[in-house]
């Protein structure tokens, strides 16, 4: 409505100006480009949709005793986008990859765990997988409560084959830090196995052993993998698991 108030206001500058900044900001609220490491590109698109709004004020300073001074108004106008440009390609070098925009974001933010989560994912998606590991257990130090980070943990040392490691996290979530949820519980039992742990579970029901609901799911959980090696035939493991389960009488 501006236009309609300070007639010195050039309407087709202005209403360009508004265009150039509406549709330009637009697509970096709505559009995203987000590939398999988390990273996103369109948070440094800012500067585009700027030269519009750089144009509105431009006009608006027109309505003002500025009129006579275009010389003065375009000369802090050029200075200014001169600055702007150049910290902008400064700037725009962390977007380079994932890898450096997450080192920069924790360099920002030391205390989050976010950033530790995205160079994790960053390293794991490119096969770098020492570092991967590194910046996963750092972000579990910050935040040793968050669940997520120590099960994404797990998992990462499940994928890559090194289930002692996972049940070593397991365990040390389970009995040191008292996580109940049913993911601990599954793991910790068939990691004890893959692991050629079974008096582990020991510790685990002992654990537990004032905590009803908790030893019924852990009977659920080795009455099914008992089930399970009795159907490949491994009849051994299946009656080492048959011998941990409680007797309803102590639940």
């Amino acid at each position: 409505m501006l236009p309609l108030l300070f007639k010195k206001i050039n309407r087709i500058r202005y209403y360009f100006g508004l265009i150039w900044f509406a549709l330009l900001l637009l697509p970096g609220m709505v559009f995203r480009t987000m590939v398999q490491d988390g990273f996103f590109y369109w948070d440094c698109r800012s500067y585009l949709p700027l030269i519009g709004l750089i144009i509105i004020i431009a006009e608006l300073l027109k309505s003002f005793e500025l009129s006579n001074s275009y010389k003065l108004t375009f000369s802090v106008t050029a200075v200014y986008l001169i600055v702007f440009i150049f910290s902008s390609f400064q700037m725009i070098k962390i977007y380079k990859n994932a890898g450096l925009y997450w080192s920069s974001v924790k360099l920002d933010y030391p205390n989050s765990y976010l950033p530790y989560v995205g160079l994790f994912n960053y390293y794991d998606h490119n096969g770098i997988y020492r570092n991967a590991e590194n910046q996963l257990q750092q972000a579990i130090k910050l935040r040793p409560e968050e669940s997520s980070l120590r099960q994404m943990l797990i998992n990462y040392y499940q994928k890559n084959n090194q289930n002692t490691k996972a049940f070593n996290v397991v365990k040390e979530s389970i009995l040191n830090d008292s996580f109940k949820f049913d993911f601990y519980l599954e793991k910790f039992i068939s990691l004890s196995v893959e692991t050629n742990q079974f008096d582990e579970i020991d510790s685990l029901i002992k654990k537990y052993s004032n905590e009803g609901i908790i030893l019924e799911k852990i009977n659920g959980l080795l009455s099914a993998k008992a089930k399970a090696f009795e159907t490949k035939g491994d009849m051994i493991s299946a009656a080492k698991l048959t011998q941990k389960i409680i007797s309803p009488a102590d639940l």
